[in-house]
């Protein structure tokens, strides 16, 4: 019993390490149970032996499948944490890739401090996300949390400007700005400005149109900046104007207005058939330019409809608005012009008939006044700055063009001249033509000359060329020029240009050589050889006999030279027969195409004959065809001795 007992305790033992607590309290419990009874028998102890067997079994199988699900679930966190993981480390990378962009890319563009701190704090919010992903620790989410509202608080505070971070300062826009304002604030900030003007229908004169670095620029980075300034819309422009007879007047003026027109007049007339303000009359139409005259011819209505009209106000009204307002209402005005230093030129610059006052179009006649602008007297304007010339130009209403030339003593951008002088007399809207300096005029170096033919020109330098044997300069190429390379050029300089001819040919003697060997010393030493016949001559034929370039003369390749050439010995006339009063032959004649075709005829016939031919216009009877042997008669069909000369009359 005691040995069973042992036995029970070591079971109990086994039990004890590896049940869980309710386990072993049952069991205990049905241990003391079965060990208080002790009228079981010994089968029955045996019988709680096998009980505990199967519960230990048990309890082991559950352990075991226990151990396997808990290593399911740590691998299937595993893989779970995967994505998560992955899009952290992007996010970080992304965000670092961030900051360094707005360190490094944006630091000439835009003040980039508040961009900064935020790509650094975002960098910061991804750093704590990876590493929360990575270890699964709460306590980095907690930072992250805290990070995120840092975030939000600091853009609050900047963006309504509790916290003032640094800046610097930036280049403004001034597209559609004044060139007086812009050069004021170039001054100011030490910065050179560059003018061009174009034409604009959009940006009104002498307003800037655009600039060559963009807005919001760091300022320090700025030295020099180029304007592109409105002239206002170009007047020369062709535009396409609609035949406007039938129109109403003010649909007219909406369209003259729109296209920019600038050399209108409009007339009234009495019209009985045409209700008030309709176009009767046009001049032109189709394609014009803005500042063609455009006439218009418009109905006044009945004269009994006009009616007295209280008078407006017209000052500072266009003269074509406020001519257009009395017209219609059929009243006579007179225009007095005079200067003004308020008003612009053609605008109303007062009326003698106070506003209100009731005009009767058939009796009363009114003045307006008009401005011609103010009196404008030209300072010297070479004394002034192209920015004050500028400013002072926009201040009086007037038009400006630049132009630029090389000049030696006057500073590159300083001004030359104006086309107006000190004190002379203008009216607003003149245009005046500025020449500033393009810095002295400096030779430059030449690849060719034909570059330097095309500069010249451009330049309105005079010219000349030299040429000259050089053994170092490929012919046609510059060997020097007159002043040399930067040399300070004067517009009264006439420059030397040197070209070479290359390397010198010196000409052979080539009489008494024969015409092939001639041929192949010119081929080798560059000159072009010509060759013509003297005639027949004791010197054999094709010999050089004379040539036009005397020997040892220098010339440049491809020269050319004229070489005479013998033509040989004459050939040998075969003597006609002794002469035989008692021989003769008998002629006839046959008639070529003209004179000399005829008398070819007759010599090669009758060779041993001494001719003599005389060829006339026509025969003295009339008869004027080409060919024709005037004296046939005498000839054809005759015997003629071989001792006596016969001449024949022939129509050339």
């Amino acid at each position: 019993m005691a040995k069973k007992k042992k036995n029970d305790f070591n079971k109990d033992m086994e039990f004890e390490d590896i049940m869980s607590r309710n386990d072993k309290k049952k069991l205990k419990r049905f241990l003391f149970e079965e060990d208080n009874d002790e009228q079981k028998e010994e089968k029955d102890i045996d019988m709680i032996n096998k009980k505990f067997d199967d519960e230990l079994n048990k309890v082991k199988h559950n352990e075991k499948n226990n151990i396997e699900k808990k290593e399911r679930q740590a691998k299937n966190t595993e893989t779970k944490n995967i994505g998560p993981k992955v899009f952290s480390s992007i996010s970080f990378i992304l965000s670092c890739a961030y900051l360094i962009f707005t360190i490094v890319f944006c630091q000439n563009q835009v003040n980039n401090v508040y961009l900064i701190i935020n790509a650094s704090i975002i960098t910061f919010m991804a750093l704590l996300f990876m590493i929360t992903t990575m270890i699964n620790r709460n306590i980095f989410g907690i930072f992250a949390n805290i990070t995120i509202l840092l975030f939000l608080v600091f853009n609050f505070l900047v963006i309504n400007n509790i916290i003032e971070l640094p800046t610097q300062e930036l280049l403004e826009n001034f597209q559609n700005k004044s060139i007086s304002e812009a050069l004021k604030w170039a001054k100011e900030n030490n910065i050179e400005v560059n003018q061009i003007y174009e034409y604009s229908d959009n940006i009104d004169e002498y307003h800037i149109i655009t600039q060559d670095i963009y807005p919001n620029t760091l300022l320090k980075n700025v030295k020099e900046i180029t304007f592109t300034v409105s002239y206002g819309p170009n007047y020369e422009k062709i535009i396409s104007l609609p035949n406007m007879v039938g129109w109403n007047i003010d649909d007219a003026i909406n369209t003259i207005n729109n296209n920019f027109l600038n050399n209108v007049s409009i007339e009234y007339e009495i019209n009985n058939e045409k209700e008030k303000d309709i176009i009767l009359e046009q001049n032109i139409s189709g394609q014009i330019r803005r500042n063609d005259e455009l006439k218009l011819k418009v109905s006044l209505g009945s004269e009994d409809d006009l009616e007295p009209v209280d008078m407006i106000d017209l000052y500072n009204k266009s003269l074509l608005e406020a001519t257009l307002w009395l017209k219609r209402h059929g009243i006579k005005y007179e225009i007095i012009y005079v200067f003004s230093d308020e008003v612009a030129k053609n605008y109303v610059a007062d009326q003698e008939t106070e506003v209100g006052t009731t005009i009767d179009p058939k009796n009363d006649k009114i003045k307006i006044i008009v401005s011609k602008g103010k009196k404008i007297v030209v300072p010297d304007l070479t004394k002034m700055t192209v920015d004050e010339v500028t400013e002072w130009i926009i201040n009086n209403n007037l038009k400006v063009s630049f132009e630029t030339k090389y000049n030696s003593t006057i500073e590159i951008g300083k001004i030359i001249e104006a086309d107006y002088k000190e004190n002379a007399e203008i009216e607003a809207g003149t245009l005046i033509t500025i020449t500033t300096s393009k810095g002295a005029l400096k030779m430059p170096k030449f690849n060719n000359i034909a570059d330097f033919r095309n500069w010249a020109n451009d330049t309105g330098i005079e010219y000349r060329e030299e040429y000259e044997f050089n053994n170092e300069v490929a012919k046609g190429e510059i060997i020097k020029t007159i002043p040399e390379k930067d040399a300070v050029i004067n517009y009264s300089d006439t420059l030397v240009i040197y070209i070479s001819y290359g390397k010198p040919v010196k000409i052979p003697s080539f009489i008494g050589k024969h015409k092939d060997e001639i041929s192949s010393i010119c081929s080798n030493i560059g000159l072009n050889c010509t060759f013509y016949y003297n005639g027949y001559s004791d010197t054999p034929v094709n010999i050089a006999q004379n040539q036009n370039k005397n020997a040892d003369s220098e010339v440049v390749t491809g020269t050319y030279v004229s070489i005479g050439l013998s033509s040989g010995p004459a050939p040998v006339t075969p003597q006609p027969p002794s002469c035989n009063r008692n021989e003769t032959t008998q002629i006839w004649i046959t008639p070529g195409n003209d004179g000399n075709q005829t008398k070819s005829n007759i010599l090669k016939a009758y060779p041993n004959i001494k001719w003599n031919f005389n060829l006339v216009d026509n025969c003295s009877n009339g008869d004027s065809g080409a060919g024709v042997v005037c004296n046939a008669n005498e000839i054809d069909g005759k015997n003629l001795n071989h001792c006596d000369t016969y001449t024949v009359t022939i129509v050339k």
